[in-house]
């Protein structure tokens, strides 16, 4: 795994996001202990907390660091949607 940068780490310093905030709104914090199903607790978790992982670049730190996984996600999520354009004569995705 991949470390942040010295670049990603001064913009969290910034944003005054530390390592006590996030492990205080992780997904096992009580705050997110009263959703039923774990779609409900992530969506949440998300729209709390998409500014600052917009601000911070998180997804292009993360795809750097799984590019496999990422790659193979957009394979696949490629293939459902053209199994699903083909049958509703949409356009189809080219990768």
């Amino acid at each position: 795994m991949t470390l942040f940068s010295l670049a990603e780490w001064e913009r969290a310093s910034i944003s005054s996001i530390t390592w006590q905030y996030i492990n205080d709104n992780s997904l096992n914090s009580p705050k997110y202990a009263g959703y039923g199903k774990d779609r409900d607790k992530y969506k949440k978790w998300f729209q709390d907390n998409e500014s600052w992982i917009d601000s911070l670049n998180v997804f292009e730190f993360w795809s750097r660091d799984n590019k496999e996984m990422l790659d193979s996600f957009i394979d696949d999520f490629i293939i459902a949607y053209n199994s699903i354009a083909e049958r509703n004569f949409y356009i189809h995705i080219e990768r």
